[in-house]
């Protein structure tokens, strides 16, 4: 026992000696020696289980019941499953410097892990090597000593710099941190702890065709991805990749612990089994960003273990198949891993969610791995008749289907090379890799669908949190006043625009920039631009179709993005583009609309029949929407967006497409609507109807509002177009101001 504990103080002094050379002399590249430290000690541990079987995995309840130190062995049992956590814990710590739950356990929880384990050396040793250990020189139990003298000394130093730092850590962190540490144990759990316990030859635990303790191991394969979800969807992506790739390598771990090398000797335990190489395939990728890879194991390992959790391939007659034997928890774990672990990796965003291009690499993936296990089950099998990789070699997944499947292994060709049988099973085989395919391609399209309810739901909550924001917000600004009141009294007939800025997320170029406008009750306002100036991005601002980049818009007092509810009550809009629900009559419509603004049924009856009136609409009105001409649907248009009596009456280009006498309407209706004393504000092309009914105009170009005049004014010196048209094609808008005028 001595000779070990000399290997473990060797261990610890040359670590302890490394570090303090490098933190006093080498600061800048100490976190390159702590990752070489780290990666030196995975090898340590990798190699020391790969040697020989683990003690414990051999002991069983019949070899507890009968220790004479129970509560020693317990305690040794503790010791050896604390001893992963920690080693996967200390060993990724340098590579996750910002994770703070990481931090907090290497400096909190390792070394009182690795402490134990150099004081209680003796049971560490039996734990993993069984008494044999003590008989002579081990060279695993040199490994396991030097492992522990590495990991006590990384521990130390995380403790010496947190000291010396004195770092402040609040103790909602210490918390998250200890429920981090419970999940993270629970996943290194030994797979032989059940069978230690309790007697595996129980048979009423016996797992059987989707009986209760079958159906008992398929549940968590729905449950622990959601709650795995929820915890980490909006924790910072280092947390979640580090929280990912910790529980894909404890899975590794426990998987490797019952392959040592000389099993390897054996063709049939090379780990070519699809469900196998995601255990592999799925750290790596994380840990080397290979997306391309990743994809492959996105699309084909998930279902495949789908199917090998529902089937699952172990002695169901005997021992074999119950719950407490290691090889079945082995086998259910492993297969839970394979199939959420990358349904975790895309949905926490770590990679993207890949597109149909991305299916189409993972579908050629597939087929050269098919291929290449097809040789390989045939090649093998003439050294040893239980090769069967991916299970594509015997009849395992035909006698699940029935005789007409297994019917179909009956057509079989045999090459024969150097004195070696290659045997192959051409139809079934065929049919076989054609039916993952296609189940791989409707599990795509089943992601699709879940992750676009996820988004939905996110993007739901995401908008809950905002409105809880803004009304927070909101209720701050308002200084005591009613939620339902104007937030400026003072603007409460006015439509104020100012410093608005637009810039659409694609595009580098503002849609708009710096806006400032005024216009007030009783106007009618227009407003003039070339196409593409941005006339229709302020008027979709304004009714709160699209959000702003910057600045405000007020809207008779009320903002439009805190108080956007209230701000939109106050607006009639007629855009560019109707959309009307057509298998409705416009009497049906236009009361739709009154409903969403709450108008009473008296009220609105008045005005409609008001409107229907000025309109000449009486022979339409109950006619469905569908049989209306284009400018018949204008006027329904212009009908529902009056029925609230808005003291904001907004139209985009609204007599595009109409005759004279519609027309004629419009520009009464908006008339008489200002004469009210409310705003009127719209946007055209056709100059002349501007010059007849605005008070006042506003000229934009290239997103910047380049004037705003009386029409009047404009009038005493020139006709309206001649204006407009000085205005856009000159560079210097001060040169055809008028002397003396008054901007407004």
């Amino acid at each position: 026992m001595v000779f070990y504990y000399v290997w473990f103080f060797i261990a610890l002094a040359l670590s302890l000696l490394l570090i303090t050379l490098f933190y006093i002399f080498f600061n800048k590249n100490l976190g390159a020696i702590l990752k070489v430290i780290a990666l030196v000690l995975s090898v340590f541990f990798i190699f020391r289980y790969c040697l020989n079987n683990l003690f414990l995995e051999s002991f069983n309840y019949e070899n507890f019941i009968k220790s004479e130190n129970k509560l020693g062995f317990v305690f040794a049992f503790i010791l050896h499953w604390l001893s992963v956590t920690g080693f996967l814990i200390i060993t990724m710590r340098p590579f996750f410097n910002s994770v703070i739950v990481l931090n907090v356990l290497s400096y909190a929880i390792c070394p009182i892990i690795f402490f134990c384990n150099a004081i209680f050396l003796k049971q560490l040793l039996y734990s993993n090597f069984g008494s044999g250990v003590f008989l002579g020189t081990l060279l695993q139990g040199v490994f396991l000593c030097l492992e522990v003298g590495v990991e006590l000394a990384l521990s130390l130093f995380y403790l010496f710099t947190f000291f010396k730092k004195k770092n402040r850590i609040l103790k909602t962190q210490y918390f998250y941190a200890g429920i981090a540490f419970l999940g993270m144990v629970l996943a290194t759990m030994p797979n032989y702890t059940l069978q230690i316990f309790f007697d595996p030859y129980n048979y009423a635990f016996k797992v059987d065709k989707l009986n209760f303790w079958h159906r008992i191991y398929i549940y968590p394969i729905f449950i622990v991805p959601i709650i795995l979800y929820l915890i980490l969807r909006n924790k910072p992506k280092q947390t979640r990749l580090f929280a990912l790739l910790y529980y894909s390598l404890s899975g590794l771990i426990l998987y490797t612990l019952t392959h040592q090398f000389k099993d390897f000797l054996s063709v049939s335990n090379l780990p070519f089994h699809l469900c196998n190489t995601a255990l592999y395939v799925t750290p790596l990728c994380l840990m080397l960003r290979a997306k391309k890879v990743f994809y492959f194991t996105y699309f084909i390992n998930v279902l495949g273990a789908f199917f090998a959790i529902m089937m699952p391939n172990f002695n169901m007659n005997g021992i074999n198949g119950t719950v407490l034997i290691s090889d079945v928890l082995l086998f259910f774990r492993s297969h839970y891993q394979a199939f959420y672990m990358p349904i975790l990796v895309v949905g926490l965003s770590i990679f993207e969610r890949p597109r149909l291009r991305e299916f189409k690499y993972s579908l050629v993936g597939f087929f050269i791995y098919y291929v290449f296990v097809l040789i390989l089950n045939a090649w093998f099998y003439n050294y040893d008749t239980s090769v069967d990789y991916f299970f594509i070699n015997s009849n395992f997944i035909a006698s699940k289907l029935g005789l007409w499947a297994e019917n179909l292994r009956n057509v079989i060709i045999e090459v024969k090379i150097k004195g070696l049988t290659f045997k192959f099973y051409p139809i079934y085989q065929t049919l076989f890799f054609i039916v993952y395919v296609i189940l791989s391609l409707i599990t795509w399209f089943i992601y699709s669908i879940c992750f676009k309810v996820v988004l939905g739901l996110l993007e739901l909550e995401n908008k809950q949190r905002e409105y809880k924001s803004d009304m927070q917000v909101l209720i701050i600004a308002l200084k005591g006043k009613n939620i339902g009141e104007p937030m400026n009294e003072n603007l409460s007939d006015k439509l104020v625009l100012k410093n608005l800025t637009k810039r659409y997320a694609s595009s580098n170029v503002y849609a708009v920039k710096d806006a400032n406008l005024e216009v007030c009750g009783g106007e009618v306002f227009g407003f003039l631009g070339p196409n593409g100036a941005g006339k229709s991005t302020i008027i979709k601002s304004i009714v709160g179709i699209q959000t702003i980049s910057s600045g405000s818009i007020s809207v008779c007092g009320y903002d439009v993005k805190t108080q956007e509810v209230m701000a939109k009550r106050q607006i009639g809009f007629v855009p560019d583009h109707y959309a009307l629900y057509e298998k409705l009559t416009a009497r049906e419509y236009v009361n739709f609309i009154a409903d969403l603004y709450e108008v009473e049924k008296s009220v609105r009856d008045s005005r409609l029949n008001n409107l229907i009136k000025q309109f000449e609409f009486e022979h339409a009105i109950d006619n469905p929407i569908k049989t209306y001409s284009h400018g018949m649907k204008q006027k329904v248009t212009i009908m529902s967006a009056l029925i609230h009596e808005p003291k904001v009456w907004i139209l985009d280009e609204p007599l595009t497409g109409l005759d004279p006498n519609s027309i004629y309407q419009v520009k009464e209706c908006m008339k008489n609507h200002a004469k009210k004393g409310n705003i009127v504000f719209f946007s055209s092309h056709i100059i002349d109807v501007v010059e007849k009914i605005c008070d006042k105009i506003a000229i934009i170009q290239k997103g910047q509002i380049q004037l705003v005049e009386s029409v009047k004014n404009i009038e005493e010196k020139t006709t309206l177009e001649k204006f407009y048209m000085s205005v856009i094609t000159s560079n210097n808008v001060e040169a055809i101001k008028f002397e003396n005028e008054k901007v407004v």
